[in-house]
């Protein structure tokens, strides 16, 4: 059997995780999060120190709650 060597490249990876290209897919998931979520949740996409990094939040108290007491984004997610 022949050895195979897998090395990754750390500056494409790197790169690629601050791409716009990678924004552009993580606002997709979140607004299709969204869209399975009833009320007034919102999304965020935004570059930070290592990553490009999506939110969905909702600043209304009832959902919150309800997030907190039923899992409602997290269902969305699967």
């Amino acid at each position: 059997m022949s050895r195979f060597r897998f090395e990754l490249n750390s500056k494409g990876v790197n790169e690629l995780l601050h791409s716009s290209e990678m924004v552009d897919v993580l606002q997709s998931y979140a607004s299709d999060i969204q869209s399975r979520v009833n009320g007034t949740y919102q999304t965020d996409t935004k570059q930070m120190g290592t990553r490009a990094v999506a939110s969905v939040f909702t600043e209304d108290p009832k959902e919150i709650a309800d997030n907190f007491d039923n899992n409602t984004l997290w269902r969305a997610v699967r």
